[in-house]
């Protein structure tokens, strides 16, 4: 992930896993959230903040609140909880630009050092290579957490299996003696009230 706003610049690399996993929208996405967290004091000061995405996806799910996948409507989720967002959401405008015109943050996001140099000595731009704040990691890795849990309840279980059941899930008390799936949270429904964690 990269951006650059004002001759800031920054860039994280992903975990492998979170390459493997994640979806090109939910990356711009996440980029996106990143990008507020790192320029919060930038933004702070300023009456009016553009942002512009070259996802189309990413950029809907932000301004229009469209976020159809799962794994988009969690970051949405998250986005709407960070207090750096909060700072900025009123004054924030949303844009869609294509790579052309995203020079410098197209080429923080793939690791273009000499790319990024060569343009800012072009257009005489003081450039500041930015701190990633743990706030940007923790949003990564809990992004992360949130696709496997997704991935994992998206797979086909052999026929004749019970379905992965992640703890806490809750489920109806089986019939017949049939015991139900390991760390799942049983409801009664003859005792509809009570809630009970079914223990093997």
């Amino acid at each position: 992930l990269g951006g650059y706003s004002h001759g800031v610049v920054w860039t994280l690399a992903l975990p492998k896993r979170a390459a493997e996993i994640l979806p090109i929208s939910a990356d711009e996405l996440l980029a996106f959230i990143v990008h507020i967290i790192v320029n919060q004091a930038a933004h702070g000061r300023a009456t009016r903040v553009l942002h512009a995405l070259d996802n189309i996806n990413a950029l809907l799910a932000v301004t229009r609140d469209s976020a159809r996948a799962p794994i988009m409507a969690a970051l949405i989720d998250i986005m709407l909880e960070l207090s750096e967002f909060q700072l900025v959401r009123h004054k924030l405008l949303a844009a869609q630009w294509f790579g052309a015109r995203l020079t410098l943050a197209d080429a923080a996001s793939r690791g273009y050092k000499d790319l990024i140099h060569s343009v800012a000595i072009a257009l005489r731009i003081k450039l500041t290579f930015a701190e990633i704040p743990r706030r940007a990691h923790e949003v990564v890795q809990l992004t992360i957490d949130k696709q496997e849990r997704l991935l994992l309840l998206e797979q086909p279980q052999p026929q004749g299996q019970q379905p992965k059941v992640l703890r806490g899930s809750v489920v109806s008390a089986p019939s017949s003696g049939e015991r139900p799936p390991q760390d799942a949270l049983v409801l009664d429904t003859r005792r509809p009230s009570i809630l009970g964690l079914f223990l093997s």
